[in-house]
């Protein structure tokens, strides 16, 4: 699942310094019969060892993943007001995705101190993508989802649909319940047939049913606010982040034909 995030203000040990760059430097459900889930896993491992599953390998993938991860690396450390450090990547995560590139990222404003944060994983197949997104990772982590919506968000001079979740973790203080919140606006990238950024993992499944789509990979970009902030300033940020976002968001979409 994409690594466990705190809560964009939240105190955290300092991780990384980065480098001087530019502003370019990317309760178990019962089940009907005993055997059924053995059954079934029988059956996965079955398609799985005469190859159905595996995906299709497309000349140029590899200079399109390499394109990709230079693109997620090349993200900047600054952007407006807001002044980026490297978090540490679970190695958890590392393992369950099998990534290409992950970047996570907290970004603090200097004179208020309030801090955004931003996560971008690409798998390089869509498969490993499969179930892992925020109505199912942040509760596995304490997270209580509120509400979600769909949303536009702003990249370059398009606007994309995105989901925007509110979350809460009721943490216990003295005895007392603190509520601690953010929004996460979250959306998938998916490259091939003109590319698609889409709201939720029923694209994400269809891709990862595909041999030759499969092989492609998916990304996940989110970008994550205190639930504190006022829209109008959450509509800037978002606004800022996803347009230093559009490089990474359009070679993926490109795929292999854009590669080298």
């Amino acid at each position: 699942m994409p690594p466990a995030i705190e809560s964009p203000n939240a105190e955290r040990p300092a991780t990384r310094h980065p480098p001087a760059r530019g502003s370019r430097s990317r309760g178990p459900l019962p089940g009907v019969h005993a055997a059924a889930p053995f059954l079934a896993l029988l059956a996965l491992l079955g398609v799985l060892l005469i190859g159905g599953f595996q995906p299709r390998q497309i000349a140029g993938t590899d200079a399109y993943f390499l394109e990709v991860k230079t693109e997620i690396e090349a993200m900047p450390y600054r952007i407006g007001r807001w002044i980026g450090q490297d978090a540490e990547v679970q190695e958890a995560a590392t393992m369950l995705l099998r990534p290409n590139k992950i970047l996570q990222r907290r970004y603090v404003d200097p004179v208020t101190q309030q801090a955004v944060s931003v996560l971008v994983v690409h798998c390089g197949d869509a498969r490993d993508m499969n179930g892992h997104y925020p109505p199912v990772c942040y509760p596995a982590h304490g997270w209580l989802m509120q509400r979600r919506a769909q949303a536009s968000v702003p990249v370059g001079r398009s606007l994309l649909p995105a989901m925007r979740y509110e979350f809460t973790r009721p943490e216990e203080v003295g005895g007392s319940l603190n509520r601690d919140g953010m929004v996460v606006a979250n959306l998938f990238v998916l490259p091939g047939l003109g590319g698609e950024v889409v709201l939720d993992m029923s694209a994400v499944e269809r891709v990862a049913r595909s041999a030759e789509r499969s092989g492609l990979g998916a990304a996940q970009v989110q970008v994550i606010t205190p639930a504190s902030m006022p829209d109008d300033e959450r509509d800037e940020v978002h606004r800022a982040f996803f347009s230093a976002l559009e490089p990474v968001i359009r070679t993926i979409r490109a795929g292999v034909d854009h590669a080298g």
